[in-house]
């Protein structure tokens, strides 16, 4: 049987983040959490799918990449991309699904600048992020 196919992906490495255990409020159990610890990649924050079938009509005929789902406010990145935005190279590497975003933001070094080239409705363009 073929590995399951990621289809989502948040950008938070470990160097980062401090892995936490804590209660979830009426249920009896526990998850675990991530808190920042320092200064980190310019992509991290960032919650990122497949392009969704119903919304692909709205970016280029071609456009291939991961669909942004989220971002954290207060990151890097939340001054440049958008939700709904596609990031389709990050630093000229092609980014054609979660798998491979997950592998490129993996291996962004702290403090770090990205060039990310994004879809944003049919327009392309370019971007700078920098990490604070």
């Amino acid at each position: 049987m073929p590995p399951p196919v990621t289809r989502s992906c948040f950008s938070k490495p470990m160097k980062t983040h401090q892995k936490i255990k804590v209660a979830v409020v009426g249920t009896g159990q526990f998850a675990q959490c991530f808190i920042p610890l320092y200064q980190a990649h310019p992509l991290v924050g960032v919650s990122v799918s497949v392009i969704p079938a119903d919304v692909r009509a709205n970016y280029p005929e071609n456009v291939q990449g991961v669909w942004v789902k989220s971002i954290e406010k207060a990151t890097p990145s939340a001054s440049v991309l958008q939700p709904g935005d596609v990031i389709e190279q990050i630093n000229g590497q092609a980014v054609e699904d979660v798998s491979k975003f997950a592998q490129i933001t993996a291996s962004l070094k702290q403090g770090s600048a990205v060039i990310l080239s994004i879809a944003r409705g049919k327009v392309r363009f370019f971007a700078v992020v920098q990490a604070r």
